[in-house]
């Protein structure tokens, strides 16, 4: 995760920052969800 997240920020490569910062919302939400799986 912190890779797409410095990746979408500081990327040189305008098609792989642009696919990062893409991407890194739909991440973020799918661990959200998958915490939310965790057994306790």
């Amino acid at each position: 995760m912190e890779e797409f997240k410095k990746e979408a920020a500081e990327g040189k490569d305008a098609a792989l920052k642009s696919f990062a910062g893409k991407t890194l919302p739909t991440l973020e939400h799918h661990l959200k969800e998958s915490e939310k799986l965790k057994v306790p």
